[in-house]
């Protein structure tokens, strides 16, 4: 009888008497309902996910920092290697750049 709507009011009467009163319902599409699992977060992992925020940040900073010292390293060594006339090792680039700083510096 499960699934099956119940309209007499004796029959709804056994089924209080039964405890299966759930049984006088309609059943619901199972079809439409989405399911979800449910997830949940600790406060612990919430604060250590600024932190890591943080670390993210710090490491980006310095990243950027090391890559523009490297850049300027390799500036200087272009410039003397203009400056002591091998050309050669030097792409067109380069060549020109350090061209443009040496008329900057006199």
């Amino acid at each position: 009888q499960e699934g099956t709507a119940v309209t007499s009011k004796a029959d709804c009467d056994d089924l209080v008497v039964l405890n299966r009163l759930q049984e006088s319902l309609f059943p619901k599409d199972d079809g439409s309902v989405v399911r979800m699992a449910a997830t949940t977060r600790s406060r612990a992992r919430s604060t250590n996910s600024a932190e890591a925020v943080q670390l993210d940040v710090v490491q980006r900073i310095r990243t950027d920092r090391i890559l523009r010292a490297q850049n300027e390293e390799k500036w200087m060594v272009n410039l003397k290697t203009y400056l002591s006339g091998d050309l050669k090792s030097l792409d067109a680039g380069e060549a020109r750049a350090c061209g443009k700083t040496r008329t900057t510096m006199t």
